[in-house]
């Protein structure tokens, strides 16, 4: 195995950073499975015949060569996925009952590392019935055990309510809910219906037994996906939906390296067996 270097060529053009390397998936001196490091790089195995590329660092990405070098192959090609060198959040949604990522034409593929987050959901207006410590929203659509913020414009909150707390649903109908300050508690009391305009922001969360990650994308579909804490592993499995706006992003940094055909699928245990790049950048300065 070669190991990355990093190196400024100005005689190309000022200013650019090549990063390259050349690594033995399964040979003798192979990553086998786990993962090398070079200068400015990392490379993963993370599926059969896919190897995943990490940048140390990622500015913006000008062009991407690799190859491969091997001792006996009938299709000598490799796929290269898409890169990104920025946090761009994309809005999904999750199902629990088949613990899938829903995104419709995401373009994920199974290797490609993602994290996930929620985000704070659009303020909705609601009132208040002080006689009965209820909120009052049509169809809000709220469960039991999901978290709220109240804020006010205009007026103030009842007497008990503060927007510096989050309170969790609790006693939920279809067109009013009741609030605690603990999960499943007892209801807070309220002693006025407020004044001015109120409203609540449902407070986001991902589906119970997720966490931002990072994870790995398995089982793609075209329009959904699972995610595993490892490379090609069991998909992780969730008991909620999730609440208000969630979203997940491609890892920075990370290029995804596979086979074309299944003759690629794992390179045989040879020396001389190498896949080789070259990625090329802006200045890192």
């Amino acid at each position: 195995m070669s190991i990355g270097q990093t190196y400024d060529t100005h005689a190309l053009e000022a200013g650019l950073v090549f990063v390259y390397g050349s690594f033995a998936p399964n040979g003798t001196s192979a990553i086998d499975a786990t993962s090398i490091r070079g200068k400015g790089f990392s490379v993963e195995r993370v599926g059969v015949g896919m190897y995943l590329l990490t940048f140390d660092k990622y500015p913006g990405f000008r062009a991407f060569t690799a190859s491969l070098q091997l001792a006996a192959a009938a299709d000598n090609f490799i796929q290269v996925g898409p890169y990104t060198s920025a946090v761009s959040k994309v809005v999904n949604t999750y199902t629990n009952a088949t613990e899938k990522v829903n995104k419709s034409s995401h373009g994920l593929l199974d290797g490609m590392k993602v994290r996930l987050s929620a985000t704070e959901g659009a303020p909705v207006v609601c009132t208040f019935t002080n006689a009965t410590e209820k909120v009052n929203k049509s169809s809000h659509g709220l469960l039991d055990g999901d978290r709220v913020r109240f804020r006010n414009v205009g007026g103030a909150l009842p007497t008990g309510l503060s927007d510096e707390k989050i309170y969790w649903v609790v006693n939920k109908g279809t067109n009013d809910f009741e609030v605690s300050l603990t999960v499943g508690g007892a209801a807070v009391t309220i002693s006025d219906d407020g004044t001015g305009t109120n409203y609540y922001y449902p407070q986001a969360a991902l589906p119970t037994g997720l966490s931002e990650g990072p994870y790995y994308v398995v089982n793609k579909g075209t329009n959904d996906f699972e995610v595993s804490l490892t490379a090609g592993g069991a998909a992780v499995t969730f008991s909620s939906d999730g609440v208000g706006t969630l979203t997940y992003y491609v890892e920075p940094g990370t290029l995804l390296l596979y086979s074309w055909t299944s003759a690629l699928a794992d390179i045989a245990a040879n020396a001389n067996n190498r896949i080789n790049f070259c990625a090329v950048f802006d200045s890192l300065t």
